[in-house]
């Protein structure tokens, strides 16, 4: 399995999404691609096929109209962990 990277974006629903993929075709440049349409960051994570860089995401994302703002997953590691262990 790929490396996995988020970007919080302004995907708001399933006309968003469907234009983000568009972007896509035929690059197959991921394996997976889901937004938390709940979340108001509206996360997107992609499961990355092997050698893609996170540049090359984000750039079709900002080229099909959205924002693209990669999340520090280790910050955000290390915030749910110290919440726990609180």
């Amino acid at each position: 399995m790929g490396n996995k990277v988020t970007f919080n974006t302004n995907i708001n629903c399933a006309s968003c999404y469907a234009n983000v993929e568009k972007a896509f075709e035929g690059k197959k440049l991921y394996n997976d691609f889901q937004v938390d349409f709940a979340n108001p960051k509206k996360p997107a994570t992609f499961t990355l096929n092997e050698g893609v860089k996170t540049d090359q995401i984000r750039k079709l994302i900002k080229e099909a109209g959205y924002k693209a703002e990669v999340v520090d997953e280790t910050n955000f590691l290390r915030k749910i962990f110290s919440k726990k262990n609180a």
